[in-house]
């Protein structure tokens, strides 16, 4: 996948998965909300085996805090991992699929928050201007495509 944003990938997660469930978030494309409703049994099942504490850190809103266990350390990996696989590709479906050149919603609000903590900036680059060097934006993106 390349350049993975962990904070942009939980911020759309955040608003795209509530527990214990919610039928309007699931993804609306079938085989993903499929995908989804898998997770969040499986998140459900986690909890109930692990009952660990709530937490505010990292991932903690939907796995809870780290556990000592190691087999819950393990599962709780693989549930973020199953979390954030759902999320990106329902993401990318979005943006592939959006019959209009404007961005989903929910990617103009992250956008903002991210501008507004200085971690999105415009690459003058695509201005015209000398390429700047950043080692958290990938390089090589190919051209943009227009309709």
């Amino acid at each position: 996948m390349g350049f993975i944003d962990h904070d942009i990938i939980e911020s759309f997660a955040a608003e795209r998965i509530n527990l214990p469930s919610d039928t309007a978030a699931s993804p609306s494309i079938p085989h993903l909300a499929r995908r989804s409703d898998d997770t969040v049994g499986a998140i459900a099942g986690y909890r109930a085996r692990w009952r660990p504490p709530e937490g505010t850190g990292r991932w903690e809103w939907v796995v809870g805090r780290p556990m000592a266990d190691p087999r819950a350390t393990d599962e709780r990996e693989q549930l973020i991992g199953r979390v954030m696989a759902v999320v990106v590709d329902d993401a990318r479906t979005q943006l592939r699929t959006k019959e209009s050149d404007d961005p989903p919603a929910w990617s103009i609000r992250l956008l903002q928050e991210r501008a507004a903590r200085g971690e999105c900036r415009i690459d003058p680059a695509r201005n015209g201007g000398p390429p700047r060097a950043s080692p958290s934006v990938p390089q090589g993106n190919g051209p943009r495509r227009r309709r």
